[in-house]
Parts: structure tokens; sequence; C-alpha cells
């Protein structure tokens, strides 16, 4: 093995076999310079460890080389340190460093990909046929961030949308120069970047930029949840009507999205407020404890798939899909104000409709039992 590819720092003091020199510039030698004296000699007349194990090396040796991937900001010198080190030899210690470094080198290296995306636009711009992200619409021109996006799809080979993804990423952390140094730094990864955008997303440029350096100042380096509170104590001291904003938002972003996946299966996400969510998983989970008998062996989460699955065998059977029972609060025909504005209120107009109907009955596996689909509903 090369002496000089395992983190032994007496072998990063002598040559390589082949009578070279370490390099003044390599990270071998920074290393060295850095090291206290050991009672180790450092011309290149002494012979290389033939077997490089940290375990084998004075206690400060694997102490200096863990305080080094702990310390070094990320970057090429941290990469070229981290790929030196033998993990089938040095410590647990410097295991754990190595793997904290690697986060960090992941969360620069998403900074230079956001800083390259970030320049390509700008370049983009200037380029013919393409106007700057943020100028009017020209005729006979494209913005420069789309044709940044086909540029990073060609070149990483991503979907067209993946791409503009990566593209408005680079774009929006314009807002948030704090976060974006962090990310630099590998004090935040990159998924925390995303929640910083999108907690401040409703402020305007100069609120978001200080509650982000306030956060950042703070939380930098705490893991994801203290971010995440942080900012939102934050926003909402900013601006208490982000919050509402927020909301109102999300209530007119509500949806019902289904995903095919692999071996016949199929996913359905329900997103909305979360009164409307709570109350469906409630009904769900009081459907699914009424029929599950003694005997039956599928767990509660099974029952509640089951309860909704024939729940909508039921529906498309007996044609409750009618406008006037499926329909939006208030748009049903003929509905009292109340009625029609009232939570819960499709279901409730679903639940008449099909209480003179037959029964539910559960699916498989042991025991069939049956449930009434004039269930109460929680209101």
């Amino acid at each position: 093995m090369n002496a000089t590819r395992a983190i032994d720092l007496r072998s990063l003091s002598s040559a390589p076999s082949d009578g070279a020199p370490i390099p003044a510039h390599s990270v071998g030698a920074r290393l060295l310079h850095a090291v206290p004296d050991a009672g180790m000699g450092t011309g290149p007349g002494l012979e290389p460890a033939a077997e490089p194990d940290c375990r084998a090396m004075p206690d400060t040796d694997p102490d200096v080389l863990t305080g080094q991937l702990d310390a070094l900001l990320p970057g090429p010198d941290l990469a070229a340190l981290a790929d030196e080190v033998d993990l089938r030899s040095c410590r647990d210690e410097t295991v754990v460093a190595l793997a904290a470094a690697a986060a960090r080198l992941q969360a620069w290296a998403s900074s230079v990909e956001i800083r390259a995306t970030r320049t390509l636009v700008d370049r983009a711009g200037r380029w013919r046929g393409v106007r700057p992200f943020d100028a009017p619409p020209q005729k006979d021109t494209v913005p420069a961030d789309r044709m940044a996006a086909v540029e990073v799809a060609a070149a990483l080979g991503l979907s067209s949308r993946a791409a503009q993804g990566r593209v408005a990423l680079a774009l929006e952390l314009d807002r948030a120069p704090a976060t974006k140094e962090a990310l630099r730094r590998g004090q935040v990864p990159l998924y925390t970047a995303r929640t910083v955008l999108e907690q401040v997303r409703p402020l305007d440029d100069d609120k978001a930029a200080a509650v982000e350096a306030k956060v950042m100042e703070r939380y930098a380096a705490r893991p994801h949840a203290d971010v995440a509170r942080a900012l939102k104590r934050a926003v909402v001291a900013a601006d208490p009507s982000a919050a509402e904003k927020r909301r109102k938002r999300g209530v007119e972003d509500r949806t019902l999205e289904h995903y095919s996946l692999d071996d016949g299966m199929a996913s359905a996400t329900m997103t909305g407020p979360a009164e409307d969510v709570h109350r469906f998983w409630e009904y769900a989970t009081a459907a699914a404890i009424a029929g599950k008998g003694p005997g039956d062996g599928r767990t509660l989460a099974q029952c509640r798939f089951d309860v909704l699955a024939d729940l909508g065998a039921v529906a498309l059977a007996h044609d409750t899909t009618r406008p006037d029972l499926l329909c939006h609060p208030g748009a049903a025909p003929g509905a009292s104000a109340e009625e029609a504005a009232g939570p819960g209120a499709p279901a409730r107009r679903l639940a008449k409709a099909m209480a003179v109907a037959r029964p539910i009955p559960l699916s498989p596996p042991v025991i069939r039992a049956t449930l009434p689909l004039n269930l109460p509903l929680p209101r």
C-alpha cells in the first residue's frame, strides 16, 4: 500500500517508496506541520511504514487526524484528506469524523452547483436570442433561466422539470444569503436550505433576508427540526399575517394525488387543511376498528385501507358520483348556506345518500364484517 494514501502521520513525514519527496503543497505536508512534535523525524531518509495502522500510532496522531477532519472547512483540502483515510485500520472516532466530514462536503458540493447554476443564468442572459431571466418578455427570445435549465438537463441527464427546479432553487437562494453561506461552509444540508426558502417565501426580500440571517446565526449547526421551528417563530414575529397567508395558500393548493408503483401497487396522497385530513383519518380509523373482529389477523393500517377501498367500490356501484353529492362546499344545488359552508359538507351529503345503500363489506381475509354506511361522521 502506498504510505501516502492512508493517514499514517509517521509515513506522511517520510518519502514515498520511490524516493520522491512529498510535495510541499500536499495535504499530508500541511497536516504534518500542524502536528505537535511526537518524537518523529522529518527527513526524507526515514523509511515509510509498511502497513499504516492508526491503532498502532501514538494517541496524539489519530486524535490530530480526527481534529483535522472536524476542523477543516469543506472544500478540496477536506475532500483530499478524507480520501486518504484508511477505514480498515483507523480508530472509531476517525470513522465518525469522516462521516461528518462527508456530510459537510455534500453541502459544500451543493453550494458549488448552485453558484455555477446561478452564474450560468446570468451568462445565458447575454446569449443571442436569450433575455435576462428578470427582463420583461420580448419577441423571439427565451428567458435565461429556461435556457440554463436546458443546459443543466443536458449536462446532468435530468428531466426538464428537474433541471428547472435546480435553476429555480439557485435563483431563490438570492433571497437568503446567510443560508447560502451556511451551505457553503457545510453547516446546513441542502434540504434545510430548501426549508428556509419555503418558510420565508411569504415575506418580502428585506424581511426574508433578516429572518434567515437571524436564524442561521444561532441555529446553523443545529438539527433540521430545530431550524424549522426557529424559522416558524421568526417568520410569525416578522410578519404575523405570514402564517395566515401560508394557510390560505395551502387551502388553495389542496389536492389528492395518485401515484403508480411497481408490482401492481399504487399510492394516494391527500394534502389539505389539517382539520379535513384529521376528520378523514378519524373516520377511517373508527370504521376499521368497528369492522375488525376476533380472529382477524389484519393490522389496523390494513383495515383502514380496506375500509377506504370498499367505500370507493360501493360508492361507484351505487352511482354516488353525482355533482350534488360530491362537489366542493358551496357548489351543491339546493344546499343551505350552513351546509354549503360547513366543514365536511360533501362527506355528510355523501353519507346521507349512501345511508340507504347496502352495508360496506370489509375486504378479506379471515372474517368478513359489515359496516353500515350511515356511521356518524365526526363533525
